[in-house]
Parts: C-alpha cells; sequence; structure tokens
C-alpha cells in the first residue's frame, strides 16, 4: 500500500452479537505508514499497529447502519498522529463537575481552515467513539471551547478532540484520562425540608467560589448570593429571611468552571 490507499472490508452475514476484529500486519512490515481502521458507524479512527496484531472489538446492535457491508475501511495515512506534534491544540484537560459528569476544554492555536470539532470518549484509550461536535470559530486567533459530557459513571475515561479542516484533514489532540475516584465530590442539603429558613449546604470534597440561586416553579430568581468553600469539608447555612415564602425551589449552585449543583428543596 502507498499513502493514498485504502482497504475497503466487506462484513456480511453477521447477526446482533459483538464481535472482535484481530488485524495482522505481519505481510505489511517495516512500511513507513500510519494505517487507521475507519468505523462508519462509529466516526472514529483507530490506530493500527503495522507491526503487531491490533484487536478491535465492536458490537452489531438494532441500529440498521451497524450492519451495513461497508462499515470497516483501512486507510494509510489519513490523519495526523495522536498527539498533535505541531502543537495546535493547547490546554486539552478535563474535569469532574458536581453532579459527576465531565466538562472537556480545549483550545487550538492561530485557528484558521477548522470547520469543526469532534469530541471522543474511550474506555481504553484506544478505541474512540464520538459523542458531540462543536463548530469552530474559525478566526485566526486561539479561541477555547468547553463540552460537556453527560456521561456520569464514576469510572476512568478518555477523551479526545479531533479537528475536521474546510478541506476534510483530520487532525487530532493529545488524550486525556479523568481518574476514577474513590472520593466523589458530593453536595447535599439536611435537612429537606429546610427549616426556619436556613438551608445547610454539606460540600464534601468540593472547594471554590460558587454562586448560589433559589428559583422558584415559574423560573424567577427569589434570592441569589455568592459564597466561598476553602476546604474539602465544609457546612454553610444560609439564611434566606421572610423574604422567601415557604414552597418548593430549585437551588443552583454554579461556579465560574462551568460546575452545576442543582437540587430540589422544599422551604418550610
Amino acid at each position: 500500500p502507498t499513502t493514498t490507499d485504502t482497504i475497503f472490508l466487506s462484513l456480511t452475514n453477521t447477526r446482533i452479537a459483538p464481535y472482535r476484529l484481530e488485524i495482522d500486519p505481519s505481510m505489511l512490515a517495516d512500511l513507513s505508514l500510519k494505517a487507521y481502521l475507519a468505523d462508519n458507524f462509529l466516526h472514529s479512527m483507530v490506530p493500527l499497529s503495522l507491526k503487531d496484531t491490533t484487536v478491535v472489538n465492536f458490537s452489531i446492535t438494532n441500529d440498521a447502519a451497524s450492519r451495513v457491508a461497508d462499515r470497516f475501511m483501512i486507510v494509510f495515512n489519513a490523519a495526523k498522529p495522536i498527539g498533535d506534534p505541531k502543537g495546535n491544540f493547547i490546554a486539552v484537560a478535563v474535569v469532574k463537575n458536581i453532579d459527576n459528569t465531565n466538562n472537556i476544554t480545549w483550545s487550538y492555536n492561530n485557528e484558521n481552515n477548522i470547520a469543526q470539532y469532534s469530541i471522543e470518549r474511550s474506555k481504553d484509550g484506544l478505541v474512540f467513539m464520538g459523542i458531540g461536535n462543536k463548530n469552530a470559530a474559525n478566526v485566526h486567533a486561539s479561541p477555547s471551547y468547553s463540552f460537556q459530557d453527560l456521561f456520569s459513571k464514576n469510572e476512568t475515561v478518555f477523551y479526545r478532540i479531533k479537528a475536521t479542516s474546510l478541506t476534510g484533514e483530520i487532525q487530532y489532540s493529545n488524550v486525556v484520562k479523568m481518574m476514577e475516584s474513590n472520593t466523589k465530590p458530593v453536595c447535599s442539603i439536611q435537612p429537606n425540608p429546610v427549616e426556619n429558613k436556613t438551608i445547610h449546604i454539606s460540600f464534601e470534597n468540593l472547594t471554590g467560589d460558587y454562586n448560589l440561586k433559589l428559583v422558584a416553579k415559574k423560573g424567577g430568581i427569589v434570592y441569589s448570593t455568592q459564597i466561598s468553600v476553602p476546604s474539602t469539608h465544609e457546612v454553610k447555612n444560609i439564611s434566606v429571611g421572610n423574604g422567601v415564602a415557604a414552597g418548593i425551589y430549585d437551588l443552583i449552585l454554579h461556579d465560574k468552571t462551568g460546575k452545576t449543583f442543582v437540587q430540589k428543596i422544599f422551604i418550610q
């Protein structure tokens, strides 16, 4: 194969079940190429070794697109290697939100000719699947982007950003990792219903400055304030006063990084 070749795989007579591809490149050894397995169903590009066998697990599901014959193909030198050697991606990071979802942020150096960014997630750091897209500002600057992954299981996951240019060229960021934590961040309100117009908020493994709002059922803000949480074990007592009537409200906490906590409370 040359740098412009594609091997089209024909996969037929499959059933709804898990499958495995074992791609053995031994007859292609010592080629100075980069190979990728393109999955047209998951919209992913899995790097393939040209020295050792690569194992790729996949599933045929109820979705008809998962069992089309031309779902897979092997492409050579179709994307720049993961790790972004030119350094176009900067400040790629992931943080866990209060509600256990993950927030992915990134910037692109001197952005130009970029059509779209795709956010991809992986459980093993090898096989990635797309979970969302962001349109590029496409300016001669270094704009910043963020994306909230609603996947809220407390387990280790990996992320990367795929940039697609206006001409179809694909480039990947480095891979970032969000570790499973045994000390989950917790923000709780006790007691609830709230007594004596005082809200007791317990913060565990959370620090920072937060904006607090009480929102009525019809959407109006009836109370707001700012609170600071300097330590990982903190209790804040918020007296809302007699100006807040008894009833059901949404208590919303958020900080400057985008972490947001929402809980329904009843004030007696």
